[in-house]
This record gives C-alpha cells, structure tokens and sequence, in this order.
C-alpha cells in the first residue's frame, strides 16, 4: 500500500520524463532505439538483456516505463545494485529486493527506466570487480539501445553490498552520473587504492566524487556496516565542499531500504538532478 500511494508523487515528481516500462528494441524490421520516428514499438515492463564480460555472458534486467512509446520527453535512468543475498545468474533475484518491489507495485506509472544488474556469485576481488563492470556496461547498452533514455538524468543507488559496490562504480564514472543514493552502505578503501587504510578511502572518493549529489541512509543500530562509517564519510565529504546527506534512522537496523525508496521527499530530490 505505501508503495500504491508513493506512485502519483512519483509521476508529479519527473512529469517531464513521462513514465512507462522495459523493452526490447531488437525485435523490430525498423529499431525504433535507433529511429524512434520509423514506427516501430518498444516493448514495456522488465526486459531480459545481457552483456558479455571476457569470455562470460551475464543476465540482467531493464525497465521501461510503460507511456516509453507515447513519450515525447526524455525519460531518466536509474542504475540499482543488489545486496549479497541477490548474486547468482537467474536474472530474477536482484528484481525482488530494494527497488524492485516498489518498481512493480507502480509498474504502470513509475517514471524511469531501471536497469538491474546482477552480480556473479562467488566473493572476492574478482567477482566485485566483475559486478562493477557489467553494471556500467548495462547502463551503457541502455542509454543505447534507448534513444529515449536521458543521460542527463542517470542516478545510481544500491544497498548494503550494492552500496559498497556503487561507491566505487560512481567513483570511476563520475561523470555518468547526475547522483548517487547509498544505502547502509560503506567504502571499501583498498578497492579504491591498494593499501588505502579507511580514512584514506574516505578521502579519495570525497574528492573524486566531488561533483556527484548524494543523499546516502543509514540506520543507527545496524548490526552489519556501523553507522559510524556513514557518519566519517560524512565528515570527509562536507569537510570537502562535496554536496553530500547523510540520513539516520534512530531505531533503523540494516534493512531500511524499503522505507527510503518510499519517500517522496527523497524521489523529489533525485529528479531533480541533472549533470
């Protein structure tokens, strides 16, 4: 029910981005992600999709906002990285958690289209670095293959895992980005610079990050990332001249993802944000 009610704030919210859901672009004689004017239809809802990284192909997911074909605006883009209970390749589980739920409870109205990558299953260097490239590589076959896609309004976010994940994608590709939403996230420093120690991390993404808006959450008693995390990496940001939020739930633990992506306030603050 309070994601049904978050939908209308949501459409008022990016009203020049129309709305809808996913599609697949191939299936036309004339691509209309290449010719929209050629007359062809892209399909709507959740789109399976892949990209090949080295020698592997990997599943992922986008969504199209259901008006994408009647749309005459630019639609933006959200990028969602999972936390670790979604790896794996069934192309389904990073759909079920976070941003999922609240994109399928308005399937009909919300305003984005959503890409949901899912990251191998394994732990270590290796498959982090994998799910960070097959991210980017995901948002960029979406602005693409989606004439429509507006990539002056390309936002990332991701939880837990993901959030971890997401500081450092935003991190590389700064410039990709319009703005970032961390959740009951933290930094891992030595991905950022080997041998980095974590204070040392905080500092390197307040400065390579300068120029990227984010509104990151955090609750008080989460038992996984502490909260002082969130609260030094917010020292380091302000104390760079980063345009930078930290929100705290007092009573929150780690799993406040659902009540973030159900505020308006903070969906008002995203579309407003253009690189």
């Amino acid at each position: 029910m309070r994601f049904r009610l978050l939908a209308a704030t949501l459409v008022l919210a990016v009203t020049a981005a129309c709305g809808g859901a996913g599609s697949d672009c191939a299936s036309s004689t004339t691509d209309p992600c290449t010719n929209p004017g050629g007359g062809g239809s892209v399909t709507t809802g959740f789109v399976a999709k892949t990209t090949v990284d080295g020698s592997s192909t990997y599943a992922y997911k986008v969504f199209i906002p259901a008006n994408y074909n009647a749309s005459t605006a630019q639609i933006p883009v959200i990028v969602f990285m999972h936390g670790s209970s979604e790896k794996g390749s069934d192309n389904v589980s990073q759909t079920n958690v976070g941003l999922g739920p609240l994109v399928k409870a308005n399937a009909a109205t919300f305003p984005a289209i959503v890409v949901f990558p899912q990251a191998p299953d394994g732990e270590g260097a290796p498959f982090n670095e994998t799910f960070d490239r097959i991210t980017v590589a995901a948002l960029d076959k979406t602005l693409n293959e989606y004439t429509k896609a507006d990539p002056t309004r390309v936002y990332l976010t991701g939880l837990s895992y993901g959030g971890i994940r997401g500081y450092e994608v935003a991190y590389r590709n700064p410039t990709k980005f319009a703005a970032w939403v961390p959740i009951s996230a933290t930094i891992c420093a030595n991905c950022l610079s080997a041998g980095a120690t974590q204070q040392q991390g905080f500092q390197l993404a307040a400065q390579g990050l300068k120029t990227v808006p984010i509104w990151e959450f955090h609750g008080e008693l989460d038992p996984q990332i502490a909260v002082s995390d969130s609260r030094a990496i917010e020292t380091a940001f302000k104390g760079n001249g980063d345009p930078y939020t930290l929100t705290v739930y007092s009573s929150g633990a780690h799993a406040i993802w659902d009540e973030v992506y159900a505020r308006a306030d903070m969906w008002t603050w995203l579309y407003q944000q253009r690189r």
